[in-house]
């Protein structure tokens, strides 16, 4: 199972650590997918991810969500060629069932 470290802003997965920076939009994504296990299994509606990460919500401000996953997505395609960690589409987010145990 993938793990975060919101402490050091670190995924890590595969044997891999992938970093992340702090205090961004993919540092708060990450402590909101991969906090527990059920956090990991569940599919994040982009309005349910927005109003966690920030304190008011903004309708249409879905793509700030959008980007900073596929931003994750690429660091951790870098770090271990899976490009599939995060299923991401307009309407939400989750992770890959595949990669949990």
């Amino acid at each position: 199972n993938p793990k975060y470290n919101p402490t050091s802003a670190e995924i890590t997965f595969t044997n891999h650590i992938i970093q992340i920076p702090a205090d961004t939009d993919q540092d708060a994504l990450c402590r909101i997918l991969l906090k527990d296990k059920t956090g990991m299994k569940k599919v994040w509606p982009m309005d349910e991810l927005q109003e966690e990460i920030m304190a008011t919500f903004e309708p249409g401000k879905w793509r700030k969500i959008y980007n900073a996953a596929r931003e994750i997505n690429q660091k951790v395609a870098v770090k271990t060629s899976i490009i599939d960690f995060l299923l991401i589409t307009t309407k939400s987010v989750t992770l890959n069932p595949k990669y949990l145990k």
